[in-house]
């Protein structure tokens, strides 16, 4: 499947910064037309040989959640966890066992939502549910046009092969 940005568009609004792309896909094998995904703040939508693509970044405190959990400590007192192997030295009053949604690094910010969580080493949540990952957006990322028409190409592939 050849993909090729035709249009790439950054919308600043008070709240937040919407990435809109629009790309030509060259495939042997035509998709339906007029297919439509709604991905939590994940708009794709095939027609014919374009993809439109609209993703709604959040601004916000999320969460990178440790899976392997019961290797950290948890500070009630500073909402932080840390390795048992740095925490070992700490005070054993002022910290708990980590569980799994206490083990985790916060992070505030501008986030951009992904179609899945592989995506990203470290994928970050809104909360311990855990519905949809995100990651961070600095201002390096959207100062980069590459990088963002590498990001959405990324999208549309895997949505345009999603059917």
């Amino acid at each position: 499947m050849d993909i090729q940005l035709l249009d790439l568009e950054i919308i600043e609004t008070s709240a937040d910064k919407n990435l809109i792309g629009i790309y030509e896909i060259r495939n042997n094998t035509p998709g339906p037309n007029g297919m439509i995904i709604q991905d939590g703040r994940i708009f794709f939508r095939l027609k014919g040989n374009k993809a439109y693509i609209s993703i709604f970044t959040t601004e916000g405190v999320f969460y990178h959640f440790y899976p392997d959990y019961k290797n950290y400590y948890y500070f009630p007192n500073e909402d932080i966890a840390y390795h048992k192997s740095v925490a070992s030295f700490s005070n054993k009053s002022h910290r708990v066992k980590a569980t799994r949604n206490t083990a985790y690094m916060k992070k505030s910010g501008l986030f951009m939502p992904l179609p899945n969580p592989s995506f990203t080493d470290t994928p970050f949540y809104e909360d311990e549910k855990r519905r949809q990952a995100h990651f961070p957006i600095t201002p390096g990322f959207l100062s980069d046009a590459g990088k963002i028409k590498t990001c959405l190409r990324d999208f549309v592939s895997y949505y345009a092969n999603s059917y």
